[in-house]
């Protein structure tokens, strides 16, 4: 995720499913999640979820180099001293009487396509054995922005239901790039159904070391894997329980995190690092793009919460592209069959 004392997101407590297998709080190394615990399809997704840029985790879903992230993960690549993002961009901010600043707000304006370059090589398409596999991608589209704030904002009287909605619609933190690869490139197929409380999700991605307690099987700074299930409740979270969040806080963050309908809740412990990595479902097929980590204490301490995990539904984001892309290259974007390279 972002590495700033404002965390994009706040993740939440969550009690898993009955039905569920039990598993400890923490990531695994690949081969360390139980067999009973893993999807089906899953080294196919953990092939495909293999990508990395720079700070951040990235999944393919094409063999011909496309590429899904966070848009909060490549905003710098494609800003310069001289030129803005892209056409159209606004930066809000909002700060309290006291000078606190409550949230801060990057926005698109809209959802785009673009067809700029990014030639710095700290952009450059890394796989699991740091040999790059593609450079200088292009960005193909965009969602519309993306807030950044301390959670404690939720409990400030300034912080209202009409700045809620405002996060809530702007929350689209997703990008599509496109790289030429040197190879064709393992893929992941998109999920048609959306999750449902309850559903079994997992994250892979590439979180950076910490030395937090109570991760049973990785330190971090390699592909690890994450396993959760689907909440949509914030009330539940351990750590909004340390702040005594009173009802209205709860409903504030409630609004703010789920009014759009485009993302999901779970407790998957994933941290910094994992922004633009990949949930699946149990069959292995791609449900989401994780955006954002716990708390900026919990990123700060290194602590675990036993809390939520922010991710951008796959579904909306399907559906945005159709209109924003040509058919051929929306056909294009999503191509990934089941005979992997």
């Amino acid at each position: 995720m972002k590495k700033s004392t404002q965390s994009l997101v706040v993740l939440w407590a969550l009690v898993s499913a009955t039905t569920a297998p039990a598993i400890e709080p923490g990531y695994y190394t690949l081969q360390s999640l139980p067999t009973e615990l893993r999807p089906l399809n899953y080294d196919q997704a953990v092939a495909a979820s293999s990508f990395r840029i720079r700070n951040c985790s990235t999944f393919a879903v094409s063999p011909t180099g496309y590429i899904v992230t966070a848009l909060h993960c490549i905003t710098h690549c494609f800003r310069s001293a001289t030129d803005v993002l892209f056409p159209e961009t606004s930066s809000t901010t909002k700060k309290s009487a006291d000078g606190t600043t409550l949230y801060s707000l990057f926005r698109a304006l809209g959802l785009g396509t673009g067809s700029r370059t990014c030639d710095s090589s700290t952009f450059d398409l890394y796989d699991q054995n740091a040999q790059v596999v593609g450079s200088k991608p292009r960005l193909v589209a965009f969602g519309t922005g993306y807030p950044s704030f301390d959670e404690k904002a939720f409990q400030s009287a300034e912080f209202t239901a009409q700045d809620a909605k405002l996060l809530a619609s702007n929350f689209r933190d997703w990008a599509i790039l496109k790289y030429e690869p040197t190879r064709p490139l393992e893929c992941v197929k998109i999920a048609k159904s959306p999750v449902t409380i309850g559903e079994r999700v997992w994250a892979i991605g590439y979180p950076a070391r910490t030395t937090r307690t109570g991760v049973p099987g990785a330190a971090g700074g390699t592909q690890v894997v994450s396993y959760g299930s689907v909440s949509n409740n914030v009330y539940e979270n351990q750590y909004y329980r340390e702040l005594n969040f009173d009802e209205r806080a709860y409903r504030l963050a409630q609004k703010t995190y789920l009014e759009s309908g485009e993302t999901f809740l779970s407790d998957m412990d994933i941290f910094s690092g994992n922004s633009g990595s990949i949930s699946i479902n149990e069959n292995g097929e791609a449900v989401g793009v994780n955006v954002a980590i716990a708390t900026s204490s919990g990123l700060a301490s290194g602590t675990y919460y036993r809390n939520i995990a922010l991710t951008q539904k796959i579904g909306p984001i399907v559906q945005q592209l159709k209109s924003l892309l040509s058919r051929t290259e929306f056909d294009q974007v999503f191509n990934c069959s089941t005979s992997q390279p």
